[in-house]
This record gives structure tokens, C-alpha cells and sequence, in this order.
């Protein structure tokens, strides 16, 4: 069941959580390196292999990048409730994520 508020609840607080991380990694030495999501899908390997090279541990072809064990959760009822959400927001709903 499409339920707004659950969203909103939801992608509150991935916001907060990147926030959170953000001022975590500010306050460090390290310099952080941004993974972008649909990289990571795109090429898994070529993704995993910048992250080692960032973190300076070996990233070459002797090191093996195992498959995730992972299932794809979206589908298309997941997809029809992110563009409602959307549409909502454009449309100027009272209620604010």
C-alpha cells in the first residue's frame, strides 16, 4: 500500500544519514571519496577497484571482486510509488518531505 508518510519518513532520514556522514568525514584526515549508485551498478568492478585504489590497497587482477549477494528489491509497482511521490511534491503538496 503506497503510503506518503513512510516515504517521507524514509528519505528524511537518508538525508539526515548523509548528512551525518558528511560532517563525519569533514572532521577527519581522510579525504572521502563519493561512490555514485548507479556507477556502481553500472560497472561493480571498475567501482570496487577505485574504492581499493583510494583507500591505497591492491586493486589489480590478482585480486578477485566476488559477485554480491544481492536481489534486486525494485520493481514496477516500487517505481510507480516513487514517480506518485514525485508528482506530489512538484505539485506543490502541503505536505514537505
Amino acid at each position: 500500500m503506497y503510503d506518503r508518510d513512510a516515504i517521507s519518513y524514509f528519505v528524511l532520514a537518508a538525508v539526515a544519514a548523509d548528512a551525518a556522514a558528511g560532517e563525519l568525514l569533514r572532521g577527519g584526515n581522510e579525504v572521502p571519496m563519493a561512490v555514485v549508485y548507479e556507477d556502481l551498478v553500472a560497472d561493480r568492478d571498475a567501482t570496487v577497484r577505485r574504492v581499493l585504489d583510494h583507500l591505497g590497497l591492491p586493486s589489480g587482477p590478482e585480486v578477485t571482486i566476488g559477485a554480491p549477494n544481492l536481489q534486486r528489491q525494485a520493481d514496477a509497482l516500487s517505481e510507480e510509488w516513487v514517480q506518485r511521490a514525485r508528482v506530489e511534491i512538484q505539485r506543490g503538496s502541503t505536505y514537505r518531505w
